[in-house]
């Protein structure tokens, strides 16, 4: 977008859908009910205002706690899942949103890319969290430390963001994607991509 930075989105602003169940656009003599006719302008950025991260520990007799929280405030990510998922021809037929089913558009309707679908991402993500345990008279084992832990990465995230997670990305070129072709970077864009795994691991350190 002129005079926004890379990976700023740019496309028509979305108003509301009318009467007749279509969806409506900023245009430069008003509205409009056509995507082609509505004023292209800044409708959000992949890129975040500000990204951070902190550690919390936590030690007591012989226990030890250790977590990691990583964010990112004033990010947008364009839901191309939900503006699929919301194709009138598709119920009955294929899986939907629920809010297809009531969010007032007509049986011809099918979804335009706009910042109708263009959302905050913002979020906190619990990346890290270990618990450990120090065992009490090593040298019985020959050790001299032993320790167990247990560890968990992914645990939760806080985001406004309605989509399975905020940081998805889509792994294709973007040719042809859903209903508008978009070209390269993909960044910032969610299409059925899969959420990031959460693992739990159990482990065992030693010193000799």
């Amino acid at each position: 977008a002129p005079g926004h930075p890379i990976g700023s989105f740019y496309g028509p602003k979305f108003v509301r859908i009318n009467d007749n169940g279509e969806e409506v656009y900023e245009a430069e003599d008003g509205t409009t009910t056509d995507e082609n006719a509505a004023t292209d302008q800044f409708i959000g950025n992949v890129v975040p205002d500000i990204s951070y991260g902190f550690s919390l520990r936590f030690r007591y007799q012989g226990f030890d706690a250790n977590a990691f929280f990583r964010g990112e405030q004033g990010r947008d990510l364009f839901n191309n899942t939900a503006a699929e998922l919301t194709t009138k021809s598709l119920v009955g037929r294929l899986n939907v949103t629920k809010e297809t089913l009531n969010d007032g558009t007509n049986a011809n309707h099918s979804p335009a890319f706009s910042s109708r679908w263009v959302e905050d991402a913002s979020f906190l993500r619990l990346d890290k969290l270990t618990v450990g345990y120090n065992l009490p008279n090593p040298s019985r084992f020959s050790l001299r430390r032993a320790r167990v832990y247990v560890s968990a990465q992914n645990l939760f995230v806080l985001t406004p963001y309605s989509g399975y997670d905020p940081e998805l990305n889509t792994n294709v070129s973007g040719e042809g994607l859903g209903f508008r072709t978009l070209s390269t970077p993909s960044r910032g864009i969610d299409y059925t991509s899969y959420p990031r795994q959460r693992t739990f691991t159990l482990g065992v350190e030693v010193g000799i």
